[in-house]
């Protein structure tokens, strides 16, 4: 009896395998087959033929079983190599130091920018002015600016207080509260010192606090952009001006009444 080798390349580090014997040798030594059995035996020659080409074909290379999920036999591979020295941590520092300086050098720079462009004589409105401003001014022209300047604003002391637009609806409103002390008859006002109307002023609204819902607040109905309209709107206000109006008539008839007779009784 022959028995031959297969011709399988071997993976180095491997257990050696076992001879085979060739589907050659089985037929030799029994010549009473069936017809199934010499059918399986052609099938498995057929078989041991295909491996020993594809053995041939392939290079001689160092395979490695893959691990599967689940799988303990598989061989996990690390998916990096381990320096043994932790130089993460001290890159990433530098990168974000990098970054943190880049950020501060760029908005020092547009600081500087805008310090620069508030200088500029260029603006936005710049095409719809008929001239360039002066590059040189007089001193008399420097002070008359700086006058203007100040004249904007009441001055540090009273927290650079601004002089608004004077307006109809906001000249209305300074003559009401110059002449308060005749607004409400069950409140008694200090008589106004003002000899004429302020130039600087504010306008502010109070915001009633959450216990003054229904004792001290005014409902949005009666809400009204001035102070005038808010008097107006008044009813109770209405029927004492109209009531101080005729009394104020009544008076004035009086007096014309008297002076009549007077220059009657002279005549």
């Amino acid at each position: 009896m022959v028995k031959t080798r297969s011709t399988r390349n071997k993976v180095p580090g491997s257990s050696p395998q076992p001879m085979e014997e060739s589907t050659e040798d089985k037929v030799q030594e029994k010549s009473d087959y069936t017809a199934e059995e010499l059918a399986s035996l052609a099938f498995d020659h057929i078989k041991d033929k295909i491996k020993d080409k594809l053995d041939h074909s392939l290079p001689d290379i160092l395979i490695l079983p893959g691990g599967k999920e689940g799988d303990k036999r598989g061989l996990d591979l690390a998916s990096r190599i381990d320096p043994g020295i932790d130089i993460g941590g001290e890159r990433e520092r530098g990168e974000k130091d990098r970054v943190l300086k880049k950020d501060k050098v760029s908005l020092e720079m547009t600081k500087r920018q805008e310090e620069i462009m508030k200088k500029s004589v260029i603006t936005s409105d710049f095409e719809k002015k008929e001239s360039a401003p002066p590059v040189l001014v007089s001193r008399y022209k420097l002070k008359k600016m700086r006058k203007v300047e100040r004249e904007k604003s009441a001055g540090s002391n009273w927290f650079d207080m601004p002089a608004p637009e004077m307006t109809e609806e906001l000249k209305n409103d300074l003559k009401v509260l110059q002449m308060r002390e005749t607004l409400d008859r069950s409140h008694h006002y200090k008589k106004s010192d003002w000899k004429k109307l302020p130039k600087y002023f504010q306008v502010g609204r109070v915001i009633e606090g959450p216990g003054e819902f229904y004792s001290a607040r005014i409902p949005k109905k009666q809400r009204k952009r001035t102070i005038v309209e808010e008097l107006l709107a008044d009813q109770d206000f209405k029927k004492y001006q109209k009531r101080k109006f005729s009394e104020l008539q009544a008076k004035k008839q009086a007096l014309l009444r008297r002076r009549k007779k007077k220059s009657f009784t002279k005549t």
